[in-house]
């Protein structure tokens, strides 16, 4: 058989046929006119005697697929044209170190394993027990809590998001706090000290309600057994909050490198780290960040995990996106709250300081504590607003040739990028 003769990219897809390739904006067509209809797309080969049948068969492999992640396309035959048509929003708003072509499939074969249970998204597993959970049903009323839950990573602005709400009064302006509590991450000891699930108590206390919300870094649950438990009795839908990997993870790379240098840990290599920062480029420390960053995929794989949890248990779920957010914080805070079943109020969007939140931001020791100055304080002293615009990606160049790439054990910034955009593409991303 004669090898493909043309190839054309649109996006992250990429089409390779012994036939004309037309792109024209977010449309990418094939035309069959003379003959054969044989193609390959993002890596995977089809054919078939008609331009009908070839549709159909690449329809189902790809956006008829519906797994947590897939290729947003529609594909369709038009005569002797075989159609791919993409929303436009996809094309033209994809950015920075995203994967094309064959490379696409493997990453989203990557987020399907680790959606449907691999074990890779939550290392060492604390080994829950249904004692353990009998705990968590004991701080809620009559084994419910029905309090809203935000589901995050690090650096995505999920702290503020959670914090917001606690400015919402029903009716709007005028009336009760909405939201008595905003409780911070409760879960942390379980990750970082290895704490048993019942150390959830000392941040929660006695008593969970449905008027208290709950913000949760995804891999901080450290168990899926104790993140079923927040997922299931949460008010639904689930809040799920990211923001592109490249502003992300070097946002937390600067604050635990200015970490170790402000600590005197860093020893050998303070003079690279040191330079790391001056110059936002990380190519130099790659050794340094494998070694520090914990979990080294900055909370993908489980928050992988819990998506894919959500949809094989049709637990209700949205998206929000850190740059739309900030760009239009009243259509995707109004969005959430009307799905919350609260009016909307427009303190969550025109405030300038948060002191009236503050009192009821409940925290652990780690968080209030050394984590505070490096993590929190700028957010919670802030007389700003919500700032309408984030600082430029890093770019991909300046990221370590260990986080570079796509196939290997680990997730590069390529594969979480493409991730970003993928999960974007879902009906669920709100604003």
């Amino acid at each position: 058989m004669n090898p493909l003769q043309s190839t054309e990219s649109l996006g992250m897809l990429e089409v390779s046929a012994d036939a004309p390739i037309v792109v024209d904006g977010t449309r990418l067509a094939v035309d069959f006119t003379d003959g054969s209809s044989r193609i390959d797309v993002n890596g995977a080969s089809f054919a078939a005697e008609t331009v009908g049948a070839l549709a159909f068969e690449v329809e189902r492999h790809f956006a008829g697929t519906r797994r947590l992640l897939s290729m947003p396309c529609d594909v369709r035959a038009d005569g002797s044209l075989l159609v791919f048509d993409q929303a436009r929003e996809h094309v033209v708003g994809l950015s920075g170190a995203y994967l094309s072509g064959a490379s696409v499939g493997l990453a989203i074969d990557k987020a399907e394993q680790l959606a449907t249970g691999d074990h890779r998204a939550w290392g060492r597993s604390p080994g829950v027990t249904a004692d353990d959970l009998t705990v968590l049903d004991d701080l809620a009323a009559a084994g419910q809590w029905g309090g809203p839950l935000v589901v995050s990573m690090p650096r995505t602005g999920s702290t503020l998001l959670g914090t917001l709400f606690l400015l919402l009064r029903d009716p709007p302006g005028t009336g009760e706090h909405a939201f008595a509590r905003y409780v911070h991450e409760p879960c942390a000891p379980v990750f970082w000290e290895g704490a048993p699930p019942a150390s959830v108590r000392a941040i929660i206390g006695d008593r969970l309600t449905g008027r208290d919300l709950v913000q949760e870094s995804a891999y901080q649950f450290a168990d899926p057994k104790l993140a079923l438990w927040f997922l299931r009795n949460a008010r639904a839908p689930v809040v799920f909050v990211v923001r592109h990997p490249q502003l992300s993870w070097p946002s937390r790379w600067r604050i635990m490198l200015s970490m170790m240098l402000a600590e005197g840990s860093a020893g050998g290599d303070a003079e690279r780290v040191a330079d790391a920062l001056a110059a936002d480029d990380f190519t130099g420390i790659g050794d340094v960040l494998a070694r520090l960053v914990r979990p080294a995929d900055n909370g993908w794989y489980s928050f992988v995990a819990l998506l894919g949890a959500c949809v094989a248990e049709g637990i209700e779920f949205v998206v929000v996106d850190n740059a739309r957010f900030r760009q239009r914080p009243e259509a995707v805070l109004g969005e959430v709250c009307t799905r919350w079943g609260v009016a909307y109020d427009d303190a969550l969007a025109t405030w300038r300081d948060l002191s009236d939140a503050l009192p009821r931001v409940v925290m652990g020791d780690l968080a209030r504590g050394v984590e505070y100055p490096w993590y929190y304080e700028g957010t919670m002293s802030s007389a700003a607003g919500i700032v309408r615009t984030d600082r430029p990606p890093v770019p991909a160049d300046a990221f370590p040739a260990e986080f570079r790439g796509s196939g290997g054990n680990g997730l590069t910034i390529d594969e979480a990028v493409t991730w970003y955009h993928l999960l974007l593409a879902r009906p669920e991303t709100i604003g």
